[in-house]
């Protein structure tokens, strides 16, 4: 059995090296964020049973979301059109990873491109020590690197 060499990855991506701008402007008060797309395949069939090739379709990019404190929600809505933020002009949201010394992969940066929010609402509960808003978004395109 080999043994277990301590670190073998080194330092590997985390939060805290994430440094999320929305339309350009830095936010911290964010605590998550999802997307993702998926591409459709079809198997193409010709003689027999068996599929003789495949071919790849179209992307959908997936609904995302982004958890973050009500305090710079409110700075969003307050730069928005009406304060709508539904209202906003597509924009980029960026996501990247901060140089670290002790991981050399950095720095990379993920974006989500035409991002528009989708909704504009509140949930605020007893005994909350912060409040967090979970704001749906529609985008069209990603880039990682």
């Amino acid at each position: 059995m080999p043994d277990n060499i301590p670190l073998e990855l080194g330092v590997l991506y985390s939060w805290p090296q994430i440094q999320p701008l929305i339309a350009g402007v830095p936010f911290v008060g964010i605590k998550k964020i999802m997307f993702g797309k998926t591409r459709d395949y079809k198997d193409v069939h010709g003689v027999g049973s068996i599929a003789i090739g495949r071919i790849a379709g179209k992307v959908d990019f997936k609904k995302a979301s982004v958890d973050i404190l009500l305090d710079d929600w409110k700075r969003i809505i307050a730069a928005s059109p009406n304060g709508d933020p539904t209202l906003l002009a597509p924009f980029q949201i960026r996501l990247p990873f901060v140089p670290d010394s002790n991981n050399p992969n950095l720095p990379t940066t993920d974006v989500m491109q035409n991002c528009q929010f989708l909704d504009d609402g509140a949930t605020y509960s007893e005994g909350d020590t912060g409040f967090w808003q979970t704001v749906n978004i529609i985008y069209a395109g990603q880039k990682r690197n």
